[in-house]
């Protein structure tokens, strides 16, 4: 066990010289907003100068969404990066009481479910980079705020002044009164604990999280310019394959497997490499390579192309690299770097002519990533190798401002391109169901609009089920997921002034066609929601012809 701190802009000016003799590592705010903190440059400089280790960085989240959440992560990086720290340094996600608070100061209201999003969101951006991301939480939250699978995925950073920690973790903020040399007043105090290394290569080992890093770069491109991230990213490990620093003018499809590679702290499972066939040389020399391309790979495997032949079996050169993402139905579905100068898919058959050989890394397990390929037209490769259901099921409506909609179960996955939200009230056909790799359910969704029918994955905690059917007449309306605008009872406004809103929560907006309604006003009251913080929402009808949704709490039976 190490004993460190965490300090920031509110310690003032620090005396490193004295506090490198008293303690052996420490954590610094890097910012929050998309702030840097004012002290962040100075503080890291300091520890630099004094041999302090910084184990790691963290970011104070006042995001009041989802993208804002990966914004602030692109800055926190950034700013890391101009700091000069390496891959080494952990990057935890700070949200607290204070980013409910201030976000409700706007009229948004945050609860679990966004605090999962945006932890998600914020950690995934963070691996993306190379980086290892971690989770800074205290008890209520831990217990109230995240769920069990999440934290365990992320080096967990706990905050418990009680004595001994109350809960599994990896570093422990044991006091926030504290006291070191070359630091005024109170100071916070952590305990590093040895044995908890997930930071060390516990995590970031199976074929899924290597994937999840190449579906976050996909649709990278030369055209968008985003390509030179891959690049820099490979060319920022040292040392270089044979030396040499990839160039923006060169073909970077091997360097794009090397770069997920570091990324995902698998280096030394794939190795690094710029070549295709020098790659090929290095998965012999570890014992991973299968030079038969008839073989059905598993997702992860890396795939290796040789475009002369189009016969197996194919022993020529190496042109092309990629990753396998699913196999289904006898397609295979790829991950490449540059094909058509982008990071794309390609879906072929098992035993294509052109397929050179396979490389197995040996991860931890082969990971959960999905046995069917993405579908939703975003890539135009995806379609005849899917088993999924495209007939809808049921009829649900979103339930939520704005709703992502992604290419594959995951927030870390991209957008459709032609339907990449959807707004709250939209009607979707629900066709099948499934699980991202933390376990949390997705619809597999039918969109018609201006674009034309499209398919693609949605969150199912934000879709509800309409019904069609008449209910029944049980006046104790329980939140069932079915919404029925047929009126159950009659109830009366008992407050002065009544905001009616256009779904469950005061987040949301209020209806335009009546907005307020007033002491007494009489309503027919058909259906009952719970609000993402839990409290009872009435869907009521309005003059019989105004739906929306009212606080329970403010209409009694008449």
């Amino acid at each position: 066990m190490k004993k460190g701190i965490d300090i920031s802009y509110w310690q003032g000016n620090i005396d490193f010289s004295k506090v490198a003799k008293n303690v052996d590592f420490v954590i610094l705010r890097e910012g929050y907003r998309k702030t840097v903190d004012p002290k962040f440059m100075e503080y890291v400089n300091g520890c630099k100068k004094n041999g302090i280790p910084i184990k790691g960085v963290y970011h104070f989240c006042y995001a009041t969404s989802v993208a804002g959440a990966r914004e602030e992560a692109a800055v926190c990086m950034e700013n890391i990066k101009k700091a000069g720290l390496g891959k080494d340094v952990i990057v935890f996600f700070d949200f607290e009481y204070d980013t409910v608070e201030k976000a409700a100061a706007q009229g948004v209201k945050l609860g679990k479910s966004e605090c999962i999003l945006f932890t998600k969101e914020f950690c995934t951006y963070v691996a993306s980079q190379g980086y290892t991301p971690g989770i800074y939480s205290n008890l209520d939250y831990y217990r109230n705020m995240y769920e069990p699978d999440l934290i365990k995925k992320y080096v967990f950073w706990l905050a418990d002044y009680s004595g001994e920690a109350d809960a599994p973790c990896a570093y422990h903020q044991y006091t926030n009164k504290g006291k070191v040399p070359g630091i005024n007043g109170d100071i916070d105090m952590d305990y590093f604990y040895d044995t908890e290394n997930k930071e060390d290569g516990n995590m970031g080992r199976t074929a899924q999280d290597y994937l999840n890093v190449w579906r976050s770069w996909l649709g990278f491109s030369e055209a968008n310019g985003k390509f030179k991230q891959i690049i820099d990213l490979y060319n920022s490990h040292k040392p270089l394959a044979r030396g040499y620093a990839v160039q923006y003018r060169d073909e970077w499809c091997d360097t794009t497997v090397s770069a997920a590679a570091i990324a995902a702290g698998m280096v030394d499972l794939i190795g690094t490499e710029c070549g295709c066939e020098e790659h090929v040389k290095i998965f012999k020399a570890k014992g991973i390579w299968i030079e038969d391309g008839t073989i059905v790979p598993k997702p992860g495997y890396i795939i290796l192309y040789n475009w002369d032949q189009g016969y197996q079996p194919n022993d020529g050169y190496s042109h092309h690299i990629g990753v396998v993402e699913s196999v289904s139905n006898g397609q295979i579905t790829c991950i490449e770097g540059n094909k058509g100068e982008a990071v794309a898919r390609r879906v072929l058959s098992v035993g294509n002519g052109n397929i050179r050989g396979y490389a197995a890394p040996k991860y931890d397990s082969q990971g959960t990533a999905p046995s069917n390929p993405p579908a939703g037209g975003n890539s135009g490769n995806s379609g005849s190798g899917t088993d999924l259901n495209r007939t809808p099921q049921w009829t649900g409506t979103v339930n939520t401002g704005s709703l992502n909609v992604r290419t594959w179960a995951g927030t870390e996955n991209a957008n459709l391109k032609s339907y990449p939200t959807i707004s709250q009230g939209t009607k979707v056909g629900v066709c099948d169901t499934v699980k991202d790799k933390d376990g949390d359910p997705w619809y597999y969704v039918k969109i018609s609009g201006s674009q034309g029918d499209k398919y693609g994955f949605v969150s199912a905690a934000y879709i509800t089920k309409q019904s069609t059917s008449k209910p029944s007449g049980d006046t104790t309306l329980k939140d069932d997921g079915v919404i029925t605008k047929t009126p159950q009872w009659t109830g009366k406004v008992t407050a002065d002034v009544l905001n009616v809103r256009s779904w469950a929560g005061t987040n949301n907006p209020l209806i335009k066609s009546w907005p307020k309604l007033s002491m007494g006003n009489l309503v027919d009251v058909c259906d009952v929601v719970n609000a993402a913080d839990g409290s009872r929402w009435y869907y009521i009808r309005i003059d019989g012809r105004i739906y929306g949704f009212v606080h329970s709490a403010y209409i009694a039976k008449a």
